[in-house]
């Protein structure tokens, strides 16, 4: 209930986001073993073309979260991309981690 009194427009938005109102989504994606993405960075894996999902942060294996990653971050089997997109941004950037 504080967060509704201080930050009512995130509140907000984040509701949208739950309910699927705004045509945008946020997913969690798994780097899948034997995929080309593993070892690559994620400009590399194709992550951040402009068809691609927003990538918000990258948890690594063990445990440690990386928001708002850079570039030259490299993705290795297990990790979980976080990332913001419409449906058809979701699924090119998922595409790309299978």
């Amino acid at each position: 209930m504080a967060e509704l009194a201080i930050r009512p427009a995130m509140v907000d938005l984040l509701d949208t986001l739950h309910r699927g109102e705004a045509g945008i989504g946020v997913e969690e994606m798994v780097v899948s073993p034997g995929t080309n993405a593993i070892q690559k960075t994620l400009d590399e894996a194709g992550l951040l073309a402009p068809e691609a999902a927003r990538v918000l942060a990258v948890r690594k294996s063990d445990g440690t979260l990386n928001v708002n990653p850079q570039p030259g971050t490299r993705l290795d089997d297990g990790d979980l991309v976080i990332a913001l997109g419409t449906e058809d941004q979701l699924f090119a950037s998922a595409s790309k981690l299978r």
